[in-house]
C-alpha cells in the first residue's frame, strides 16, 4: 500500500556511555535499559534509506561527526528528495534520542530537520511510525519489528534471530562495524518492506 509521498526511512543503534563510576552505582538501583536512555548512551549508527534505494548509513566512535553528517543529508533532502521520515518506533525512541544527543553534542536545533512527535497528528505530519500504525496508537499492544514482519509476510532474515541488540554492544566494543551495519541495514529493509503494507 504504502504512501504516495516521498520517503526516508531511518533507524538508530545506540550504545551505553558510561562516564564515572558513581554513575554506574546509580544504574545499579535503578532498572534503566541505559541502551535506550539518551543520559546515558550515545549514537553509534543513524541508517537511512531513500525510497527503494540501498542504505546510507551514517557510524562511528565521533557521535558528533556521525550527528552532523546526518542531519546534514537530511536537511539537504528534505523536501526536495523526500517529505516524510519512515520509522519503527521512531515517536518514543529515534527521534527523541537523536534530538537529545543533538543538544548534548552542542548542535544546534536550527540545523536539524523538526520532525513530529505528537502522535496524534501523526496521518498529516512528516513522520510514519509503523509501530505506532499498527497499535492504532494506543489501542494495541506494540510488537518488536521482526514479529510485525513476520505476522505480515514479511521475510525476516536469519540476522535478526542471530543478533540481539545487546549483541551489537560486544559488536561496538571489539570494532565490528561490519556487523553493526548488517543489522541496521536489515532494521532498514523491513521497516520500509513494512511501511510499503501498512502506510498511509
Amino acid at each position: 500500500m504504502g504512501s504516495e509521498k516521498s520517503y526516508l526511512t531511518l533507524d538508530i543503534e545506540t550504545v551505553p556511555v558510561i562516564r564515572d563510576s558513581s554513575v554506574q552505582e546509580y544504574l545499579e538501583d535503578k532498572e534503566y535499559e541505559i541502551a535506550a536512555h539518551p543520559v546515558f548512551s550515545k549514537v553509534m549508527v543513524v541508517g537511512t534509506k531513500e525510497n527503494g534505494r540501498e542504505p546510507k548509513i551514517f557510524c562511528g566512535e565521533n557521535e558528533k561527526e556521525v550527528l552532523n553528517n546526518f542531519w546534514e543529508y537530511c536537511s539537504n533532502g528534505y523536501r526536495k528528495k523526500f517529505d516524510r521520515i519512515v520509522t519503527f518506533n521512531g515517536y518514543k525512541f529515534d527521534i527523541p534520542f537523536l534530538n537529545v544527543r543533538t543538544l548534548a553534542n552542542g548542535i544546534p536545533m536550527s540545523s536539524t530537520v523538526r520532525l513530529n512527535t505528537n502522535i496524534w497528528r501523526m496521518r498529516e505530519s512528516n513522520h510514519f511510525d509503523c509501530m505506532l500504525a499498527l497499535a492504532q496508537v494506543n489501542k494495541f499492544a506494540w510488537v518488536k519489528l521482526e514479529v510485525a514482519c513476520k505476522q505480515l509476510g514479511i521475510e525476516v532474515p536469519e540476522i535478526k534471530s542471530r543478533i540481539r541488540t545487546e549483541d551489537l554492544i560486544k559488536c561496538y566494543e571489539r570494532g565490528d562495524w561490519e556487523t553493526i551495519r548488517e543489522y541496521n541495514k536489515t532494521d532498514l529493509n523491513l521497516t520500509e518492506k513494512l511501511y510499503n503494507k501498512i502506510g498511509y
